[in-house]
């Protein structure tokens, strides 16, 4: 079943990623209906020693209150080191992986837009283009200037 999940993960535009990552709760939620995953309310991650809160890299300023995790989690020292054999299949409940789907899914949508973003600073634009672009923010700072306006004038703070 990993190696699928895998597989699916793997694909390349961000609809079939969601629709990859729905089959993969489709195949989850048949697993506890079936009664191979349990269901234990109010279990996380963080039960195993896997905290989804830290993040990798250098520490940004808000982003996380912990502390920043440099290496891979193959070395002794990072925060997820550990061997398979430790981990348990029986230790596992659908609320786990519901958990990785969710987040899996919350770090794509940042990848796409932040590339999206990149892209679009970066691919020069057409004078058409600029146009649009021109209009649709002189649109939106009128309609900004609009809402401040009628803010005044019904007292909204």
């Amino acid at each position: 079943m990993l190696l699928g999940v895998q597989k699916e993960i793997l694909r390349k535009d961000g609809k079939d990623q969601q629709a990859s990552l729905e089959e993969i709760k489709g195949d989850i939620r048949d697993c506890k209906n079936d009664g191979f995953l349990k269901s234990r309310s109010g279990s996380s991650l963080k039960d195993i020693g896997i905290d989804l809160g830290i993040f990798k890299g250098s520490k940004i300023k808000g982003n996380y209150k912990g502390e920043a995790v440099y290496g891979e989690p193959t070395e002794p020292n990072h925060p997820y080191y550990k061997s398979l054999k430790t981990l348990k299949g029986f230790d596992l409940t659908f609320e786990m992986f519901m958990e990785l789907i969710n987040k899996t899914d919350y770090l794509f949508r940042q990848l796409v837009e932040s590339l999206e973003k990149k892209m679009a600073e970066e691919i020069p634009m057409s004078p058409r283009e600029r146009w649009l672009r021109a209009r649709q923010e002189k649109r939106m700072e009128e309609e900004r200037k609009m809402d401040e306006e009628l803010k005044k004038i019904l007292n909204i703070p």
